[in-house]
């Protein structure tokens, strides 16, 4: 976090560099930027209605445009719905009907 001096020394800074340099200018004008605060969100699936999120944004460092967004429940009803998910057995099919992966977290947690 900036202190007080720093701030004001990196608003002077800009404003400076928008004053007096044009590629500045235009290069500032066109950025896009999004804040990696969380930020709570709903999704409305069709089998278990609205699931309230939250979600968190890392950066990804080999990748400087690129960032991970990871979503957890956001209230008790989301995150008793991600825990019954969580715990069902399911099993997902290759394209020959050969069994490719299975949940087997209901066996370790007890």
């Amino acid at each position: 976090m900036l202190t007080t001096s720093e701030n004001q020394n990196y608003e002077s800074l800009v404003k400076t560099m928008l004053e007096n340099s044009g590629e500045f200018s235009k290069l500032w004008n066109e950025q896009y930027t999004v804040s990696l605060d969380p930020v709570d969100f709903t999704l409305t699936h069709p089998r278990f209605a609205q699931l309230r999120l939250k979600s968190t944004c890392l950066l990804y460092p080999r990748l400087a445009e690129s960032t991970v967004l990871l979503a957890s429940p956001a209230d008790k009803r989301t995150e008793t719905t991600f825990e019954k998910l969580l715990l069902r057995d399911f099993v997902i099919l290759d394209e020959k009907g050969r069994v490719h992966e299975m949940n087997y977290l209901r066996r370790d947690l007890g």
